[in-house]
């Protein structure tokens, strides 16, 4: 008596997934296609529909060629957060430049300002930063990380003050590029809420681990920890999520982008990969708490349903037997997500107290200063 409701009869007499718009056993196979609007079946901030295709309506072989395709919408359609924090960091990097205002202090080195024409906005010497940005004495006046104060002088806010910082004109452009190119597409899939979580955390958790493990006197900004930490999200997303991507190669190779650039960033002045390492580990963590795709209501009536692209993904049904798919992936979305709590907690709690407590890591990894600013001809590594 219940079959009729999950598996109506055609008349090949198979089993095919219900018509989500027609009551089972009444309405066309799902592999019929239609020409007619199609309703809307509304799921908390998602709604799905039927996408019809021009053609006559006439039953066919149930294919997967002839699979239907379900439209996802959402109701946030403009990634406001993502240009919300583009903006604030534009404002920050113009407010940083007119703090620093090259011409009218001293430079030890000796150089000219870059870009002079420039008057109070110019760059200092490329000798001192050459990401065409401002001194180290500007970014530790407003709020850059230096290892000794955080862990000895009572300013742990600059963990959270140094990711809305970018060491220079080149690290600001790479960083905003990568948070337009990532954040847009994961906070129109997942919410504007999500991906604020993950920016802050993901900074705070880059700030923190390059507070650890630079040197006492070394200055970073962690703008680019916060991109690390939206870039270890997608990682963990598409992992989770790797059947849905239809063009895998051209999400691998954005990824590979964006981390090839920032870290060799890494290694200029006012940046290190501590920063990007912390970040990225991070946001691993957080993408499998908050960006593991969500069960579809339809998925008791249609079997089995996959997401296809983004931001409006396309769920194309499948028409397969599998009633235990679902509970087993509850279930392994259910243990990850409580490991990777635990291991976020442990993660963030261990550095902290190895921090505060001033543990000194510098002196006793002999490698970890090849991952921080490594000075060269062109550049020096300036420090307070």
């Amino acid at each position: 008596m219940g079959s009729n409701a999950s598996t109506p009869k055609s008349s090949g007499g198979g089993a095919q997934a219900p018509s989500p718009s027609r009551d089972p056993g009444h309405g066309p196979p799902l592999d019929t296609i239609a020409t007619s609007p199609s309703p809307r079946v509304s799921h908390s901030s998602r709604s799905f529909e039927i996408i019809q295709a021009p053609s006559a309506a006439a039953a066919v072989a149930p294919t997967s060629s002839a699979a239907p395709i379900i439209q996802m919408d959402h109701k946030q359609s403009f990634p406001f957060i993502v240009i919300l924090i583009v903006l604030l960091n534009l404002g920050m990097f113009i407010f940083t430049m007119y703090a620093n205002n090259c011409p009218a202090h001293f430079i030890p080195s000796g150089g000219a300002c870059s870009l002079s024409f420039m008057k109070r906005f110019s760059f200092q010497p490329l000798n001192e930063n050459p990401l065409l940005g401002p001194s180290a004495s500007t970014l530790l006046k407003l709020g850059a990380v230096e290892p000794g104060a955080v862990a000895f002088g009572n300013q742990g806010w600059r963990l959270l003050s140094s990711m809305w910082l970018n060491a220079g004109l080149f690290h600001l452009f790479v960083n905003m590029l990568g948070l337009l190119s990532i954040g847009i597409r994961l906070e129109l899939a997942f919410g504007f809420a999500k991906i604020m979580i993950i920016y802050i955390l993901g900074g705070f958790g880059g700030c923190l681990i390059s507070a650890l493990f630079n040197r006492s006197g070394a200055i970073s900004v962690g703008a680019s920890a916060s991109l690390f930490g939206l870039l270890g999200s997608m990682v963990s997303e598409f992992i989770m999520n790797w059947s849905v991507y239809t063009n895998k190669f051209l999400h691998l190779s954005k990824l590979i982008f964006f981390v090839t650039i920032s870290v060799c960033f890494g290694f200029m002045p006012f940046v290190d990969n501590f920063s990007h390492i912390g970040g990225a580990v991070a946001g691993v963590l957080l993408g499998i708490v908050l960006l593991a795709r969500p069960q579809v209501p339809w998925i008791e009536r249609c079997r089995y349903i996959i997401p296809t692209s983004y931001p409006h993904q396309q769920l194309q049904v499948l028409q397969q037997n599998q009633p235990s798919w679902k509970h087993m992936r509850k279930l392994l979305q259910m243990v990850a997500r409580l490991v990777a709590i635990n291991l976020l907690i442990a993660f963030y709690a261990a550095a902290s107290a190895l921090l505060f407590k001033g543990f000194d890591i510098p002196s006793k990894c002999h490698i970890c200063s090849r991952l921080g600013c490594m000075p060269t001809s062109l550049w020096t590594c300036p420090s307070v």
